[in-house]
């Protein structure tokens, strides 16, 4: 019964959220959008879970116990390159932690695997998730980018693992709607219908704070503009990292990884600085007007 009542709590606080946004609520928008790309929540376990435990090599080594014949002393099994990348250059942690070292024994077995497995799950909750390649293409465009245009990552062939090659063939169920072949689901039908009042209801007055709740339910629906819409998927871009085209078999091939940002999310002007193009790239983009001298 009290699964079923923080359910229903947990029902109600995401619809006041989805109201909220189509009133205008930039912060309970951006909300939504983090959650349906996976930023936050379930949908950012599914992507991440491919990462961990899936398309393992056939000769990978997994680490013996510590203690032999007690397997949850184990330590925790190597990462894939791609994610190793991300961890150091995106959360600049380090893979392994400095354990202790006690002054009188050594460090107990046991403990040494809980602070192994417990540097694991810190790195594994705060570490951001690639986007498939397909997405973060269609992200770039909705938050201005040109498909046409020499630093827009579907012209620079990078972005992060392709869905068909990698998250497909798993079918997990929670990160469909982000698949590139996905069908848009038709408009519900479905109508409300109003049953008739008990004629033995009892006549109650109504609150006065009861007037102002449904006074403010019933907020008009706000169109965001379009330059708000693509300031919030800038906004968004900032969490996404971009990484080079990868499949389930290239996952643990290569160790050399660059990770990177979108080019269309705000930054500073000395970060802008550092990543001026090459001189193809301005000749290409900036319309120059020739000085006629006389």
């Amino acid at each position: 019964m009290d699964r079923i009542k923080a359910k229903i709590r947990d029902a109600r606080r995401q619809l006041h959220r989805i109201e909220r946004a189509n009133q205008g609520d930039k912060k309970s928008a951006l909300r939504i959008l983090s959650e349906a790309y996976g930023r936050i929540g379930k949908v950012r376990h599914g992507l991440l879970n491919p990462l961990v435990n899936a398309y393992h090599p056939s000769d990978m080594k997994y680490p013996s116990p510590l203690v032999p014949r007690v397997p949850h002393t184990a330590p925790p099994p190597p990462l894939s390159p791609v994610l190793c990348a991300i961890i150091l250059q995106e959360t600049k942690k380090k893979i392994e932690p400095e354990l202790p070292v006690p002054k009188y024994k050594p460090l107990h077995r046991g403990r040494q695997a809980n602070l192994l497995w417990r540097h694991r799950s810190l790195l594994l909750n705060i570490v951001p998730v690639s986007l498939p390649y397909e997405i973060v293409c269609e992200l770039e465009i909705k938050a201005g980018a040109s498909p046409h245009h020499p630093l827009h990552l579907g012209t620079l062939m990078r972005g992060g693992p392709l869905w068909n090659q990698f998250y497909a063939p798993l079918n997990i169920d929670y990160i469909q709607h982000l698949s590139p072949n996905r069908i848009p689901l038709p408009r519900s039908t479905f109508t409300r219908t109003l049953w008739a009042e008990s004629p033995y209801k009892i006549i109650q007055k109504k609150d006065p704070l009861e007037y102002y709740e449904d006074r403010v339910s019933m907020r008009e629906r706000r169109e965001y503009s379009e330059r708000e819409k693509r300031r919030m998927y800038r906004r968004l871009l900032m969490e996404v990292p971009v990484t080079d085209q990868f499949t389930s078999e290239s996952l643990w091939k290569s160790d050399k990884w660059t990770i990177t940002k979108s080019h269309w999310i705000p930054r500073a002007i000395n970060q802008i600085l550092q990543d001026v193009p090459d001189l193809s790239v301005i000749e290409s983009t900036l319309p120059t007007k020739k000085i006629r001298r006389l």
